[in-house]
């Protein structure tokens, strides 16, 4: 029985990491498609200022988080939930993070039903 337990979180763990890296990899893409490619630049500069990319699997703890800035685009390296108390947040994470702020134009959440 352990070594089912273990072999199941072995697996979980190099989906974590995987999946880790694959956002990490998306993150990158999206800020020099931004630099790069005018259309992503004009379509992202169009976002308000301090806007959020959320990119996740539901359910994770730790999703990528990009802030839209004047230079561009920024990785965060905080919390969902801290973000989302700093940030004005969608209705749907209110009673999950306890933010009193409702914009939905300021926040693009994705998430990916499983890995």
């Amino acid at each position: 029985m352990d070594e089912i337990k273990h072999k199941i979180l072995q697996k979980r763990t190099f989906q974590k990491k995987v999946v880790g890296f694959v956002l990490s990899v998306l993150g990158r893409g999206l800020r020099v498609c931004r630099n790069d490619d005018p259309m992503v630049r004009a379509e992202i500069n169009s976002f308000p200022p301090n806007f959020i990319f959320v990119i996740g699997i539901y359910g994770s703890r730790h999703p990528l988080i990009l802030q839209k800035r004047k230079g561009g685009l920024h990785r965060i390296y905080e919390s969902f939930a801290q973000v989302c108390q700093k940030l004005p947040a969608p209705s749907a994470l209110k009673q999950h993070f306890s933010t009193n702020h409702n914009d939905p134009a300021r926040m693009l959440e994705i998430r990916f039903k499983s890995v």
